[in-house]
């Protein structure tokens, strides 16, 4: 890895988005919390248009997008662990 690679990566800080579900309530529907290890987040209302997969996804795209995170070039990966998503930047 080039030495301009690394410094891309301490500019992001190597933090990583997590998604959670969360369920309807009395006055709000299905929602997806994204969040970044930094701490900022965003809650995505559920799309039934979308599939489950799709809904996490576009939250963390979100929330990335929101943070300038892919325009340096990033690519965000993700998967799940079994009940929720994690999401991580890659060059």
């Amino acid at each position: 890895m080039e030495k301009s690679d690394f410094s891309k990566t301490r500019n992001l800080g190597l933090q990583t988005i997590a998604t959670k579900y969360m369920p309807a309530t009395n006055t709000k529907g299905e929602r997806i919390k994204a969040k970044a290890s930094g701490g900022e987040s965003h809650i995505h209302a559920w799309d039934y248009a979308l599939s489950q997969a799709r809904n996490y996804d576009v939250a963390a795209q979100t929330l990335a997008d929101r943070l300038n995170w892919l325009d340096h070039d990033c690519i965000l990966h993700g998967g799940s662990n079994g009940f929720d998503f994690v999401y991580v930047l890659s060059y």
